[in-house]
């Protein structure tokens, strides 16, 4: 019997390591170009009115602001640049155009943002924007509907802004082929380069007002403004491994309940082995 169970559990530990495995898989082949940046209206001597940073899977590998750009081992990324630049230049036309409107009424306005767009080999699984204005208007961009050419918009206090995003049907468009089209192409073309692409020394970035937009989360339902706690670009991924841990473990252990309750069965049926070796005994006697 002990012969038994050691055989069952040792199959339910290769089983564990398999979907283990298989979990594990499943999250290396996530991945996700983030690109955060800031736009202002009135720049100081000497600063940039747009700046920004991407990265994949938290690797940084473009830095760049409107007069010129960083570039580590971007094959393939070429027209990423020139399209970010000119959606910067947009937003601050929106800005400016939001101030004429006297929808936001202070002289110097700065927009913080941050574009997710994460993959599986050969599909686009999400793409959002998030968005802060002068670090008190926060919404959400998430799920683009491709028939009617707009943004499911999360709000969380920027009810009198929204007016002017959800009603730009152009903005809304270049938005998608950004997220959706142009980082889809440059982030096969990583990957497929990774082994080529050296890492990076660590450093502080330029452009450290892009924090706060970075915190946004586009899944909550709230009206108060998003925390400012610097969170880990692989939260995400930590969260779904523990989880998926957790619930092979789960598995493993009922599996073994089962497994062990069978062999038991199995060793002492009802009327089996011991009236047998009682009756012989008493034979004997």
């Amino acid at each position: 019997m002990a012969k038994a169970v050691a055989t069952g559990c040792s199959q339910n530990l290769s089983l564990l390591v398999l979907l283990s495995s298989l979990g594990a898989k499943m999250l290396a082949d996530t991945h996700s170009l983030r690109c955060h940046f800031i736009v202002k209206t009135h720049p100081k001597a000497g600063e940039h009115w747009c700046e920004g940073q991407c990265s994949v899977d938290g690797v940084p590998f473009l830095q760049y602001s409107n007069q010129g750009k960083e570039v580590n081992a971007t094959k393939g990324c070429a027209d990423l640049y020139p399209k970010l630049k000119d959606t910067g230049k947009e937003l601050r036309t929106l800005l400016l155009h939001m101030k004429k409107e006297a929808v936001l009424t202070r002289d110097n306005h700065n927009l913080q943002g941050t574009m997710v767009s994460q993959y599986k080999p050969g599909q686009l699984i999400d793409a959002s924007w998030k968005f802060t204005i002068d670090g008190q208007y926060a919404f959400c961009l998430n799920r683009y509907n491709q028939k009617n050419k707009k943004w499911e918009v999360i709000n969380y206090n920027a009810t009198g802004i929204l007016a002017q995003w959800e009603n730009n049907a152009e903005l809304a468009q270049d938005l998608a082929m950004l997220s959706m089209g142009d980082s889809d192409l440059c982030l096969k073309e990583i990957l497929k380069h990774q082994k080529e692409m050296p890492r990076p020394a660590s450093r502080t970035p330029k452009i450290t007002e892009v924090t706060s937009a970075t915190q946004l989360p586009c899944d909550m339902n709230t009206t108060q403004p998003p925390p400012t706690r610097q969170v880990p670009e692989n939260k995400e991924t930590t969260t779904m491994a523990v989880a998926i841990t957790t619930i092979l473990f789960i598995i493993l252990i009922f599996i073994s309940i089962f497994t062990w309750k069978y062999m038991k069965r199995k060793s002492h049926p009802q009327g089996g082995a011991s009236p047998q070796y009682s009756s012989a005994s008493s034979s004997a006697v």
